[in-house]
């Protein structure tokens, strides 16, 4: 069965699949060969600020209008940084804070970053805040399920336990805010399991 095809690459993206993005980075990257910058896109502790009204749909289908300020302000933020990493790192590293499909919804995004963290990165580098992030959670859990060596935006070594750490005080702010962490609290019971010790091995 034919498909139509976008004749505008990386604007409108009707048609665009995340299999069809994950065949531009195969034509780009060996695999295991790059780093992932994790950092607040659509959440994070700017998108909580912003809010008024608890108990908020953190994963709504497509990012609302008056989110945009969110976007752009977790972009702006993280643009030195993520240029200072590039010069130290000196490797090919993945912003994603780069890429933006018309149309797409974030579990399409969530998706996206998941196979590509999966197929080509080595490295996780998560920016600070990063806890406050449904997103950057889930590829927290993925760095995690494939070991890959995560740092924080200093380049110190984040652990599961570390990781789990940050997490729980990020929930604890925002269950006493009112806001939905229930990204948050599975993420905790995946990484309690994890952390307990094995009986019998």
């Amino acid at each position: 069965m034919s498909r139509k095809r976008n004749n505008t690459i990386g604007v409108d993206t009707d048609s665009q699949s995340v299999e069809d993005v994950l065949t531009v980075f195969r034509s780009i990257l060996p695999e295991k060969s790059a780093i992932y910058v994790a950092t607040p896109i659509t959440t994070g502790r700017q998108f909580y600020e912003n809010k008024h009204e608890p108990t908020i749909d953190v994963f709504p289908d497509c990012v609302p209008h008056d989110s945009r300020q969110v976007v752009l302000a977790n972009r702006n933020r993280v643009r030195p940084i993520i240029n200072r990493l590039r010069e130290q790192l000196k490797e090919p590293l993945i912003d994603p804070t780069q890429v933006e499909f018309r149309h797409w919804s974030q579990s399409e995004y969530r998706n996206l970053w998941r196979d590509v963290i999966q197929q080509f990165v080595h490295k996780i580098v998560f920016l600070n805040g990063w806890e406050y992030s449904t997103g950057c959670i889930q590829e927290f859990l993925v760095g995690c399920e494939e070991r890959l060596m995560m740092f924080d935006e200093q380049l110190k070594a984040v652990t599961m336990a570390s990781g789990k750490r940050l997490i729980e005080s990020a929930l604890d702010e925002l269950h006493l805010a009112g806001h939905d962490s229930t990204v948050h609290r599975q993420a905790i019971e995946r990484l309690t399991t994890k952390l307990e010790p094995r009986s019998g091995v």
